[in-house]
């Protein structure tokens, strides 16, 4: 079981104007949903793409598809993404990669504009290994869920407080001894210096059971 602590103070620029905030919090949308297509062509220069690492710079075709959806109620925010990701890149031996990704989220107010439950899931890829540059045979599939609470409370007009805590669990694909467990926490102290910036005084904290030397 590993853990780490962090602590400190920052100043925050705020870009905006006070209200806007609290004013998308009281907007209403019931549904609203989004496609999306990209398509690329990189040249990759001094970079090791595929698994015979003999290749030090070439070009990668890829071609990203998306879709999105969510919806805003009085109390609750939800929404899901989805994308699927196709690179090809001829100097492989397996040219071919398809990636699928996805992702959930949901907050719901216990309390107005004071205390939320949250809970979240997704899927992503992954480096094998962070120092192996080749993209092709290199990344791996991973799962993750989490729940959480966030606390937020205004200590009058300018000084206000919040909290969050989250727990959840990460697998990884064909990798069972990786998978592991995991929870943080954070809280800040904030006072708003101006409508553009504020002071924090913030401390987190992060737990999880992953072994010390386990690879992916």
């Amino acid at each position: 079981m590993r853990g780490i602590c962090v602590g400190g103070a920052v100043v925050l620029a705020v870009l905006g104007l006070a209200g806007t905030a609290s004013a998308q919090e009281a907007e209403v949308r019931p549904f609203t949903w989004g496609a999306s297509l990209d398509v690329r062509e990189e040249y990759q220069d001094n970079v090791r793409l595929a698994e015979e690492k003999t290749k030090t710079s070439d070009t990668l075709t890829g071609i990203t598809v998306g879709a999105h959806a969510e919806t805003k109620r009085p109390r609750l925010d939800a929404g899901v993404r989805y994308e699927g990701e196709a690179d090809y890149y001829g100097k492989s031996e397996n040219p071919d990669r398809y990636y699928h990704r996805w992702s959930g989220t949901a907050t719901y107010a216990l309390v107005r504009e004071r205390l939320f439950a949250e809970a979240g899931a997704e899927r992503r890829q992954v480096p094998r290994d962070m120092r192996e540059p080749a993209l092709f045979g290199n990344l791996v599939d991973t799962d993750t869920w989490w729940v959480g609470a966030r606390y937020a409370q205004p200590l009058g007009s300018s000084l206000s407080f919040g909290a969050h805590y989250r727990y959840g669990e990460q697998r990884f694909e064909d990798v069972a001894s990786a998978n592991n467990r995991y929870q943080d926490a954070d809280a800040a102290l904030s006072y708003a210096i101006a409508r553009w910036a504020s002071l924090s005084v913030f401390y987190g904290w992060a737990e999880t059971n992953v072994r010390e030397g386990t690879d992916i």
